[in-house]
């Protein structure tokens, strides 16, 4: 009887261990998953406009998906030259040899290219925001204007 009474006291044992890990690397994995983004304001606020976005109405939201499916590669690729062509004014300002006459081109190129950049992905929003209804585009521009202030000319709070 006493080795039954052992037994039980170390399988009790045993599933409670097995219990509190169990629960201690859950917690631990859900951290690590969320812990960046909990203390992130800019996650929180894009979590929001998505969340916008997904208030939409099935008809609006694929709508949305399809405008956005079709101009992002190009806009990923005209962005990815502009960072690359960055780099590269990086790279000649630390040469010894550097000359101001080409960084100043290369800038302009950057700002051309910045502003073609800036001219599609404006042209997308507002064919999303065509595709939507007033009422939809009235919460959207809702929520942009309470996580993003600055769209709106108002100054952000300071961030802590």
């Amino acid at each position: 009887m006493k080795k039954t009474m052992n037994r039980n006291i170390v399988m009790r044992t045993l599933i409670g261990a097995g219990f509190v890990l169990s629960l201690t690397a859950n917690v631990a994995a859900a951290g690590m998953l969320s812990g960046p983004h909990a203390q992130n304001p800019i996650a929180s606020k894009i979590s929001a406009v998505l969340g916008a976005f997904a208030d939409l109405s099935p008809d609006t939201r694929e709508k949305t998906i399809d405008i956005v499916k079709k101009g992002l590669p190009d806009l990923r690729a005209q962005a990815a030259e502009i960072r690359t062509e960055r780099a590269k004014v990086l790279e000649m300002l630390a040469k010894p040899d550097y000359k101001r006459a080409e960084a100043e081109k290369l800038l302009a190129d950057i700002r051309t290219k910045t502003a073609a950049l800036q001219e599609k992905g404006q042209g997308a929003a507002l064919d999303v925001a065509d595709a939507m209804s007033a009422q939809e585009r009235a919460n959207v521009v809702a929520v942009l204007q309470a996580n993003f202030p600055r769209l709106a000319g108002q100054d952000a709070a300071p961030q802590k």
